[in-house]
């Protein structure tokens, strides 16, 4: 269905913006203190693993901004079709795609940001937490 296709495009791209981005940024920011404390205190071997870190974070979340911000173009680009058949085609070429690309950078975000900053349950915790 278009409309739900819409939907899950619409909300998937809300949550990268209002709630993975900015827990990632903040995340980054963290390591980016440490790694800074650590240099000062340690000398400049300390805090390398904080900055590398730090630095694929802030790429990711460059491409993540970047794709979001693509996906939401294609949103509303779906949406100006004339017929149901041009837009569900263009679903599949497009929205589709878009979004399994911007899923690629925040899937590696999830990987390297703290269970305890990121915004939702890890799929293991969903699967096997009993509350």
């Amino acid at each position: 269905d278009l409309r739900m296709s819409r939907g899950l495009g619409d909300v998937y791209k809300r949550q990268v913006q209002t709630d993975i981005l900015p827990a990632v940024s903040d995340y980054t920011a963290k390591l980016v203190r440490t790694a800074a404390e650590k240099k000062s205190l340690l000398g400049d071997a300390a805090g390398g693993y904080e900055y590398k870190t730090a630095a694929r974070l802030s790429a990711l979340t460059e491409t993540a901004s970047e794709d979001a911000a693509k996906l939401s173009d294609a949103l509303l680009q779906a949406g100006e079709l004339p017929s149901a058949q041009e837009a569900a085609d263009f679903y599949q070429a497009e929205v589709f795609k878009d979004m399994a690309e911007l899923r690629l950078a925040v899937d590696e975000m999830e990987t390297l940001t703290s269970r305890a900053c990121w915004p939702y349950p890890t799929y293991g915790e969903l699967l096997f937490s009993v509350r």
